[in-house]
């Protein structure tokens, strides 16, 4: 018998690096999913390591490039993901129909922090983004079903971020759709097609 629930569901998504909350105002309208409960964080603004200590909206301290070391200092990413946590634990009735998603840099944070939750959630969706290299503790969450995008001329986060991404993973349970996009480091319509069906399995309307 199909569970009940009674929150239509909500999405918790995390912009990218020097951008604002704005920038996906409208993506519940773009996948027709306006009826759930958008939850924008701003990024706060920090001095970035790579970029000679310039101040950006950041979810943690940006080292060094991706595939070049450390790139994320743990304490930064401990506490933005923590903030995160607390922030679903008062906003979001119903876990179990909540996805978390991001772009580039959020999309990064938006897997460590799903990775850390002590409760389940409906689905993680990355997008332009690559796994946080750093020490995580399991928990004994079942995984979420998971999305992950990328395009294939990106020159920000090169296409082998996508890719370690969905390697990481699958290598902790998560049931993985890739989508390969002709894109440069920016939402295709390809992936916002892919969105709205993920959307469709993992958290469909009440009463579909």
């Amino acid at each position: 018998m199909p569970q009940a629930y009674a929150s239509p569901g909500a999405v918790l998504w995390l912009h990218g690096l020097g951008a604002t909350a704005d920038d996906f105002a409208g993506l519940g309208r773009a996948i027709g999913r306006t009826e759930l409960q958008w939850l924008l964080p701003q990024a706060p603004q920090r001095a970035l390591t790579l970029f000679g200590g310039e101040r950006a909206a950041a979810w943690y301290d940006l080292i060094a490039p991706w595939g070049a070391g450390e790139r994320a200092k743990k304490a930064d990413v401990d506490d933005i993901c923590a903030q995160l946590q607390r922030l679903i634990q008062v906003e979001v009735p119903d876990p179990r129909r909540l996805v978390i998603g991001g772009f580039s840099q959020g999309a990064a944070t938006a897997q460590r922090l799903v990775a850390g939750l002590p409760f389940p959630i409906a689905g993680l969706v990355a997008f332009s983004g690559y796994p946080i290299d750093l020490p995580w503790a399991p928990t004994a969450v079942a995984p979420c079903p998971a999305l992950v995008a990328h395009g294939r001329i990106d020159d920000v986060v090169p296409l082998s971020g996508g890719r370690a991404s969905v390697a990481a993973l699958e290598a902790r349970g998560h049931a993985v759709r890739w989508c390969e996009t002709p894109a440069a480091h920016a939402v295709h319509p390809i992936q916002i097609t892919a969105l709205r069906g993920f959307f469709a399995e993992v958290l469909p309307p009440i009463g579909a």
